[in-house]
């Protein structure tokens, strides 16, 4: 049987996958290059369901998933935010 913190990292894996799938839908000719992986607040905040302002927070707490300044805009790795996901625990 899985526990909750195994669906909730299951379904956060997917939601992550599934964004990045739509983003390359959207711009299919757009060549790979590392930035097609960065994630921006917005879609970070829907995929974590936190709202912005709380990443916005955490950034200056230096807490929550690692982001990267690109100019004046925080953007996020994908896999950075599913690794981050991962090492919640809400249990003992």
């Amino acid at each position: 049987m899985e526990t909750i913190e195994s669906i909730v990292r299951r379904i956060a894996r997917e939601e992550i996958q599934s964004a990045l799938s739509a983003m390359a839908e959207i711009v299919p000719q757009r060549p790979q290059a590392p930035e097609s992986a960065l994630l921006d607040v917005h879609a970070v905040s829907e995929l974590i369901r936190v709202a912005p302002k709380t990443l916005y927070n955490w950034q200056s707490a230096d807490r929550g998933p690692r982001a990267i300044k690109v100019g004046r805009n925080l953007r996020w790795r994908a896999d950075d935010v599913e690794r981050w996901v991962e090492t919640q625990s809400t249990g003992p």
